[in-house]
């Protein structure tokens, strides 16, 4: 995709759908989502070479998966009050973070992938090193990649306002703190 940010639509669904329990880790889903493409990034800034390259495999997005989600379980103090500051705090597991965010990068690799077969000017093999050729291409329509990516941004903009709303509502802060006195 020609801008990284558009795959943040991909996962602000999921993120926030789950928004009592936060159950999906945000930054290990949003890292996860465009942290494929921090060679195309660099190569973009400072080379005019095609963009798509190892990065974008199967293979290499479960790594960089692996790598997400252990840099955001070992920076989560940090991530913590970014969270604090936009009303999200969460706990997650350390494999939920690896799990969450391998799951990201394998649907950077299925858009792309869409995008970009052998004959373009940017290609992409998904199932490097073990095959070459991108039998995604054409798997959904160029259209429907990027409809996924600007409905799944509006989406996660309504329930993320409907989450604020129903964080400052007065009446759910005291509901919600009866229930936690309440549980066993």
């Amino acid at each position: 995709m020609p801008f990284t940010y558009l795959h943040f639509g991909v996962a602000l669904p999921f993120i926030l759908w789950d928004w009592k329990k936060k159950r999906i880790d945000a930054i290990s889903a949003l890292l996860g989502t465009v942290i494929v493409d921090i060679r195309a990034i660099y190569l973009y800034l400072f080379k005019s070479s095609p963009y798509h390259g190892f990065l974008h495999s199967f293979f290499s997005a479960i790594i960089l998966g692996i790598l997400v989600g252990i840099f955001v379980h070992l920076t989560r103090n940090q991530w913590n009050v970014l969270l604090k500051l936009v009303k999200w705090e969460q706990n997650t597991s350390f494999m939920s973070k690896i799990f969450v965010a391998c799951i990201f990068t394998i649907s950077h690799i299925l858009l792309d992938g869409a995008l970009y077969g052998e004959g373009t000017m940017d290609p992409m093999e998904p199932l490097w090193p073990f095959a070459s050729g991108n039998f995604l291409f054409l798997w959904l329509k160029s259209s429907t990649v990027f409809a996924i990516c600007h409905y799944g941004f509006f989406i996660g903009f309504v329930l993320y306002t409907g989450y604020l709303i129903w964080y400052f509502n007065p009446k759910t802060k005291l509901n919600t703190e009866k229930s936690l006195q309440n549980d066993p």
